[in-house]
């Protein structure tokens, strides 16, 4: 503050002093040297615009919550399935075209549940058709009672092999199921897939990996 103002503070409260002294009133007004203040109006709220435009069928789903779909619950499978059927050269004879051979097949349940029946109703066969023949012979067999997800069975055979054959064997893995399996009240022996149930494997496979 700069000496002249304080004098003119000074001078104002004495004045003052004086006034109420004498019972005259305290002028009204600002100090001397000091700006009159102002009044600033109050402020007016403005309404928010109505949209009256109606909204589209689009813009009305937009606006709505969106849900998600339900996870659908896992639909129990039982799959016992030929997964494979291969051959391994166990031996050759001094005549270099003639030895012993094992095929392999292997059932595999590639479903979600287990499979469980009664034995008597699915058989598994390891099956050899000789060109020429009506019928294939049947080398082995098992049946299944109960195959986990997951789990497998295996068929082993071993035989005499001959690549100068000029028409070998074919042979085949097969699940054979009893007629009546899906009308027996027995859930667990229903296979959801019947289009893997064979596995073959040609006679002309084996010549050529002797």
């Amino acid at each position: 503050m700069n000496r002249r103002w304080m004098q003119k503070m000074a001078v104002t409260l004495l004045l003052a002093s004086s006034a109420l002294m004498a019972g005259e009133p305290v002028p009204k007004g600002p100090a001397p040297g000091l700006a009159p203040t102002k009044t600033v109006a109050p402020t007016k709220t403005v309404a928010p615009i109505k949209n009256t435009t109606p909204l589209t069928d689009r813009q009305r789903q937009a606006l709505q919550p969106r849900l998600k779909a339900p996870i659908p619950a896992a639909r129990e499978c039982r799959d016992p399935a030929a997964q494979s059927l291969t051959f391994q050269v166990l031996s050759r004879d001094r005549d270099p075209t003639k030895g012993r051979v094992r095929l392999t097949g292997t059932i595999r349940n590639l479903g979600t549940v287990a499979f469980v029946s009664d034995p008597r109703q699915v058989i598994v066969s390891l099956e050899q058709q000789i060109p020429g023949e009506r019928r294939a012979s049947t080398l082995v067999q098992r049946n299944i009672s109960n195959l986990a997800a997951g789990a497998n069975l295996t068929l082993v055979h071993d035989l005499a092999w001959d690549t100068a054959l000029e028409f070998p064997a074919t042979f085949t893995l097969r699940l054979s199921y009893d007629p009546d399996i899906y009308i027996d009240a027995n859930t667990q022996n229903d296979d959801c897939n019947q289009n893997n149930n064979t596995q073959s494997l040609g006679g002309e496979q084996i010549t050529r990996g002797w």
